[in-house]
């Protein structure tokens, strides 16, 4: 009897709390992404929500003039009634984006007409010896010849903005970024006539295809970092076209991690690839402050992994770009560059590429690991012709290991740095993969040089390398 009456008695309050409000009730956020501001205003108000005003305006190519291309909160997500609804209504393209030249070099006064002219013209600037000279000698890595920043990224935030200390490790993929991986991506923009039309599933690769993602990615990185566009340009004349050039190859993505008490006591971005190591490059910005813009969405750019990603096929002949890379590092490879761009975009040369199927199924990710501990790296593949070979590197010095597994045991502060594994088969199939190590004494982060606030934008984007920085206010 007694247990009878507690219940009821607790049944009495709870429905006194919701009646009382103690339950909080939730509106959806509708998609108004594509409506005119008067559809977007009626679905808003309808879903009992309101609209903030003045309403904002701005540039979008993907959206024409008069739609709503921007909304916070973003649709499907749940609010207290009545709370605003911000929309960005789009004014679309005032202006194209040049094709070639990208102004000129501040040294030689020559006309920036590619991706190397405009890597050159970044390390010409005499504007970066106001920068620290830890940051200039890394920006030798950009260097035209060497340049190769769009493997594997990760970046290290121990503390919040702006006292924090961050560390991060810009890696390649073992092409050089601006006679490869752009390459592609620049002839295209300079041959207006450029046209290889669709078959099968393959949908064709044009001219205008890839002019409209320039401009639309220029127009959205205007948008999302405002004057630092404009600061970019100005810290490094064509390091915005570099930037463009990797999100239109737009492979890979970026992801953010949060601190795990007790383990990874710090923010963490990891990224692969051009559009991985772009969206970072966005992510580690508006994390740290330098751009308070949280409607910043990497699905607003036009990428066309699809065509210029390393084992895509830019010109749909059934050859990936890596296969066409590997037939004319064996047979041209005193003429890479040019044989490459040949082979790569013409679908009536189809090289003979390895049929294997190798591919990985298990990788090591980037880790942290503490001295005195034991190193293992473990590597397993699917797809073989025949046996499988491995080879170890770090930091592109061989090892000795040559099986799956790499161990090293007692690690020590030396043994941080890029582990490589490479599996190939009799069929001359191969492919590689890395990871970064970092060793550390227990309860610290190294700690490395001083950095001014206002070159950071500038710094992300052009390293490829490895550095540590401790931001001081």
């Amino acid at each position: 009897m007694t247990k009878k009456r507690v219940c009821t008695v607790g049944l009495a309050i709870l429905m006194a709390m919701l009646v009382m409000g103690g339950a909080v009730a939730q509106n959806t956020v509708p998609n108004v992404l594509g409506m005119t501001q008067s559809q977007a205003t009626s679905a808003i108000t309808g879903a009992g929500l309101a609209l903030l005003t003045p309403v904002s305006y701005g540039k979008s190519a993907n959206y024409p003039a008069g739609q709503v291309f921007r909304q916070d909160p973003a649709a499907g997500v749940s609010v207290a009634p009545g709370t605003k609804v911000k929309i960005v209504v789009s004014q679309g393209i005032p202006r194209p984006e040049p094709v070639f030249p990208w102004g000129t070099n501040p040294a030689t006064s020559a006309n920036v007409n590619s991706f190397c002219d405009a890597q050159q013209a970044i390390l010409d600037n005499s504007l970066l010896s106001l920068l620290p000279p830890e940051f200039t000698g890394f920006l030798t890595l950009l260097g035209p010849d060497t340049g190769d920043i769009n493997g594997t990224t990760y970046v290290i935030i121990a503390n919040p903005y702006p006292d924090g200390e961050l560390e991060f490790s810009i890696g390649g993929n073992g092409w050089i970024d601006c006679k490869f991986d752009l390459k592609l991506i620049e002839i295209v923009l300079k041959n207006q006539s450029f046209n290889i039309p669709a078959q099968g599933s393959y949908a064709g690769l044009t001219h205008a295809m890839v002019y409209r993602a320039l401009n639309v990615n220029a127009e959205q990185f205007e948008q999302d970092i405002g004057s630092y566009w404009s600061l970019l340009g100005t810290l490094a004349n064509g390091l915005p076209q570099v930037l463009l050039g990797h999100m239109i190859v737009g492979n890979g993505q970026a992801t953010f991690s949060q601190p795990v008490p007790e383990d990874i006591p710090f923010n963490r971005i990891d990224s692969v690839g051009s559009g991985g190591f772009m969206q970072a490059l966005m992510m580690l910005l508006g994390s740290t402050g330098y751009i308070a813009n949280p409607l910043i969405d990497v699905n607003n750019y036009i990428r066309m992994p699809e065509y210029f990603a390393q084992d895509s096929d830019a010109d749909g002949d059934g050859a990936s770009n890596r296969c066409e890379y590997n037939y004319v590092a064996e047979n041209f490879p005193s003429d890479m560059v040019n044989k490459f761009v040949e082979w790569a975009l013409d679908p009536t040369k189809v090289p003979e590429c390895p049929q294997s199927g190798l591919k990985w199924v298990t990788v090591p990710g980037d880790r942290w690991i503490m001295v005195g501990d034991t190193l293992t790296l473990s590597v397993l593949v699917a797809g073989e012709v025949g046996p499988v070979t491995y080879g170890w590197t770090k930091d592109g010095t061989p090892l000795a290991s040559t099986g799956n597994t790499y161990t090293k045991e007692n690690v020590s502060l030396d043994d941080a740095g890029t582990y490589t594994c490479t599996a190939s088969d009799p069929s001359k199939a191969s492919i590689s993969t890395s990871v970064v190590v970092r060793v550390f004494p227990a309860g610290s982060l190294p700690v490395g040089a001083p950095i001014a606030l206002g070159a950071l934008a500038g710094m992300l984007a052009g390293l490829g390398g490895v550095v540590a920085f401790r931001k001081r206010g």
